[in-house]
């Protein structure tokens, strides 16, 4: 299991739903996050969560999603 299926599993249901419909509209292109200064990375604020992906010949790649704190982007 990879961590971003468990950390979906761990979530409540609100939460879940809206970093779900946070994804869909990722892959669709229809939601594009914040650049990460001094990488290729972007983000996008779901609440208290992050989803850090990066564009790969105009797709996009979902490399993490992960509660906010001070580790969030390390």
């Amino acid at each position: 299991m990879d961590a971003i299926t468990k950390l979906l599993r761990n979530m409540s249901r609100k939460d879940k739903e809206r970093v779900l419909a946070a994804l869909i509209e990722i892959q669709a292109g229809t939601l594009s996050g914040s650049k990460l200064q001094g990488t290729d990375a972007y983000r996008v604020r779901v609440g208290n969560f992050r989803i850090i992906y990066h564009l790969d010949s105009a797709t996009p790649v979902i490399d993490a999603v992960r509660r906010r704190n001070e580790q969030t982007y390390s």
